[in-house]
């Protein structure tokens, strides 16, 4: 075989690999989003999630505690399926527990007994471990300042909100509490505000202050999905470069643990989505890890990304996540990181099953009507006047009103 053979076969060979390449590239980022309907999608239902509404499939449950928010500063969370008696002996034993704490680690008494305040109806904010510090102020005025730690809990209609502040959050919790009510899962606010499990919270979409939601949904197939928002003052990073970086650091990782750990991804998706007027991105990739005398564990995850926007244009960063965990076998699933045999897992998804409900879902994300609401503008109060621009006014006055209509001073005439 002659040289120029040889070249040739392998300048062939590497167009060849070349093409592969470029088309499993065109493959993930130009996925397949048309799928069959089943049961899983013929029935969605839609949720109203923090200030956003997204459709899951019939079936779907949350757990007790699925839903949490942080909300002017405060830490919101939501337990479901309480009762009125068992709220009240919660709050008794919190109570009880708090009225026990006179001293603090280093034997100090603090300077005020702990509190409570409030009524069945409006909830109760605890006060306590009040203490006195030497500290200084926004202008670096040292003085002694009394600071306290405080939570606040409120019953409505089933579902248990517990608020806390970590530093003087007494009248933050206090003025939190009323914008509270109760909601059922058919009802869809309109007014801007945000929804957890089981209740409203009204508030105005305010640049000025810290806010995220959280919440967790089970889905049929033994999925899970987790819903977020955040308030950001300019676009996230790209989560395809996030998502880059995290899978190298975790084979570097596990290279460095042991010669006989295995870990493997397939990447599914890696591409722009845009769904209605919020311009994400996706990305789909499983993931394997086992050892030779271990099952494989492979864990199957979608991430739709919207990145937000500043004050110019409000709008929190939505992220939508779609796992299986913990799926074991003992043969290494084909390809590594990739959807097991139906054998091995017969209560969780295929991988159709798996991305029609997943397309499903991302493509029924919106924000809610109204839900991005800002605050009505608080009017700025009259500049104050001099004495001396006063005085040129009263002039201006007692002038005008001594001319006549032709424009002259009017002065009386003597008799």
């Amino acid at each position: 075989m002659n040289r120029k053979y040889l070249i040739h076969i392998l300048l062939t060979a590497c167009l060849i690999a070349a093409t592969a390449v470029g088309i499993d590239q065109w493959r993930l980022a130009h996925p397949q989003r048309v799928h069959a309907m089943t049961t899983l999608t013929e029935n969605m239902r839609t949720h109203c999630i923090g200030r956003l509404q997204i459709d899951l499939p019939d079936g779907t449950t949350t757990p007790a505690n699925a839903s949490g928010a942080i909300v002017r500063g405060l830490d919101v969370s939501v337990t479901t399926g309480v009762s009125r008696q068992r709220y009240e002996e919660i709050l008794e034993a919190r109570w009880q527990a708090l009225q026990g704490l006179t001293h603090d680690n280093y034997g100090k008494q603090y300077i005020r007994p702990s509190e409570k305040i409030g009524s069945n109806e409006l909830g109760f904010i605890f006060a306590y471990q009040y203490k006195s510090l030497h500290v200084p102020d926004l202008y670096g005025v040292w003085a002694n300042r009394i600071f306290h730690n405080a939570e606040g809990y409120v019953w409505l209609d089933g579902a248990l909100v517990k608020i806390r502040s970590d530093v003087d959050g007494k009248d933050l919790i206090s003025q939190l509490l009323p914008a509270i009510s109760a909601r059922s899962p058919e009802q869809f606010p309109t007014q801007a505000g945000l929804c957890l499990d089981g209740i409203f919270i009204a508030e105005p979409y305010n640049m000025e202050r810290d806010e995220s939601v959280t919440w967790k949904f089970n889905l049929p197939r033994n999925m899970t999905a987790v819903i977020r928002h955040t308030k950001v003052w300019g676009p996230a990073r790209s989560i395809t470069k996030r998502a880059s970086a995290s899978a190298a650091f975790r084979a570097a990782y596990l290279a460095s643990r042991s010669s006989d750990q295995v870990f493997k991804e397939h990447m599914f998706r890696i591409a722009n989505r845009t769904v209605g007027e919020l311009v994400g991105e996706e990305v789909v990739v499983g993931s394997l890890e086992g050892a030779s005398d271990a099952p494989y564990q492979t864990q199957i995850g979608g991430t739709w990304e919207f990145p937000g926007r500043g004050a110019d244009s409000p709008a929190p960063q939505i992220v939508v996540d779609l796992s299986v965990f913990g799926i074991e076998t003992n043969d290494m699933p084909s390809p590594a990181g990739g959807f097991p045999k139906i054998e091995d897992m017969p209560n969780g998804p295929t991988e159709e099953e798996f991305f029609e409900v997943w397309d499903a879902m991302v493509a029924s994300t919106r924000i809610r009507s109204g839900a991005l609401t800002p605050p009505r503008p608080v009017e700025s109060p009259p500049s104050p006047v001099s004495s001396a621009q006063a005085e040129a006014n009263q002039k201006l006055m007692d002038d005008f009103l001594s001319t006549d209509e032709h424009g002259m001073l009017w002065k009386p005439v003597d008799d």
